[in-house]
């Protein structure tokens, strides 16, 4: 979209890798993609680098592909995991709760405790997810066939990463 204007001014979209807990740019990771390079992307890219960051070059689709399955997909899983916990109504004990379920929730807490805005702009603004997402729910549906069916022989493969869908 920025790269639509008449301006002859620099177009670059910069994506930081993490989030507003981290206290300064050591390691940190920075993705760049470019659109029209000039001399303020230079100097963005030397400042990240000198202060410690992995500047990343990607192409502008590439990105917004890899966005729809480690953010939208991840946070759509997140919600989709909290509401059936609400609409179960499930009184939480953590005497019943096993490692994997409270680390879920604790994934699932950090989405909830996010910014709204972002997250629905994530899924509903990134051409790509709903793809990725037709995708998922495909899988979801076979598994789902295989419990049904009581098919063992083929929900293990599937755990054991033998089988890809």
């Amino acid at each position: 979209e920025m790269l639509k204007t008449k301006s002859n001014c620099g177009v670059t979209g910069i994506h930081p890798l993490f989030g507003p807990l981290a206290t300064n740019l050591n390691k940190q990771v920075i993705v760049f993609c470019s659109g029209r390079d000039n001399y303020w992307t230079k100097f963005l890219k030397k400042l990240f680098k000198d202060n410690g960051a992995t500047v990343v070059f990607i192409d502008s689709k590439k990105h917004d592909y890899q966005v729809a399955i480690i953010q939208a997909l991840t946070h759509f899983i997140n919600i989709a995991f909290i509401k059936t916990l609400q609409n179960e109504k499930l009184k939480l004990l953590n005497i019943y709760s096993a490692p994997i379920f409270r680390l879920q929730t604790i994934l699932a807490g950090r989405v909830l405790g996010g910014n709204p805005e972002l997250y629905v702009d994530l899924e509903m603004e990134n051409s790509a997810f709903l793809k990725i997402l037709a995708h998922s729910l495909k899988e979801v549906k076979k598994i789902a066939s295989y419990i049904k069916k009581e098919i063992k022989r083929i929900l293990l493969k599937v755990f054991k990463n033998q089988l890809f869908l």
